[in-house]
């Protein structure tokens, strides 16, 4: 927990030493994240156990074993189909060395991995059967999410948009982890518009700059036909000022797209939440 500590402060002097230069655009877009997403790119060494790198955990592969277990319960509870598919999802687990616990039933998970199976029942049960459809996925992890929606979907295309540094990191998992055809876009070179049937994002939409929010939601979430926001709080003093949710439910409003925003239930003490539309179909009560 000490050597935690030790680098949460390191970082956060980053932020402050860097005020007069380009902000960020997300929470990992500090110069000593960026630097350790391109060594575990590129190096071996680093890349065979970059998951359990202190420094790579102040913004992945955090959850704990009790947030593990939470997702565990959501997917018992509510999506018997990828719970049957457990035992081949695992295999997210087999790629850079994470810290994985034991689990009633299951056996052996990261808790992330648990998290991303979470993830994609919620996407399902809200936007429906996700074959055969072009995604957009708002925020690269490590490509995590990405390899545990291919094992479930086969997708007419998908792309990933984030920053290079978390981009090259997810290039070499994918390939890893034999997935082929992922469309990789660097924020900035993000120019023209793109039209989809699906935009989601695994907090990365809400850990991201207003500035780079108004950017996406002009070229891509605007363009969407439905998409699904898993976001929760961001911590003031890591240099990020985000929308909140119901501000970012105006701005879509705006353009057409009426959201709807729901607490998640099992996680109540992260305040985390869901926002998610389709516009095919008209939306829930929304929270005001």
């Amino acid at each position: 927990m000490k050597q935690y500590l030790v680098l949460f402060l390191a970082l956060l002097a980053s932020c402050q030493t860097q005020k007069d230069k380009i902000p960020p655009v997300a929470v990992y877009d500090q110069s000593s994240i960026s630097a350790f997403f391109e060594q575990a790119a590129s190096d071996d060494k680093v890349f065979h156990d970059f998951k359990r790198s202190p420094l790579f955990n102040l913004v992945q592969e955090n959850a704990s074993y009790e947030q593990g277990l939470n997702s565990l319960n959501l997917i018992l509870e509510k999506f018997p189909r990828l719970f049957e598919r457990l035992d081949k999802l695992r295999s997210n687990d087999a790629i850079g060395s994470p810290r994985i616990y034991p689990y009633d039933q299951v056996g052996e998970f990261s808790p992330a991995t648990l998290h991303y199976i979470a993830l994609c029942g919620k996407i399902e049960e809200k936007m429906g059967d996700l074959e055969g459809k072009d995604v957009v996925q708002i925020g690269a992890g490590y490509g995590g999410l990405c390899r545990v929606l291919h094992e479930l979907h086969t997708f007419k295309s998908y792309t990933i948009i984030d920053i290079p540094a978390a981009l090259k990191l997810t290039e070499r998992y994918l390939a890893e982890s034999g997935i082929e055809g992922v469309r990789l876009i660097a924020v900035k070179d993000l120019k023209e518009e793109i039209y989809t049937d699906l935009v989601i994002s695994d907090a990365s939409f809400f850990e991201s700059s207003k500035v780079s929010q108004d950017h996406l939601i002009a070229k891509v979430v605007a363009n969407a036909d439905s998409g699904f926001f898993f976001g929760r709080p961001m911590p003031k003093h890591v240099g990020i000022v985000p929308y909140s949710p119901k501000e970012i439910r105006r701005k879509l409003s705006k353009t057409g797209i009426e959201s709807t925003i729901e607490i998640e239930e099992n996680v109540p003490s992260l305040s985390s939440f869901n926002l998610f539309w389709k516009k095919s179909s008209i939306s829930a009560e929304n929270i005001q």
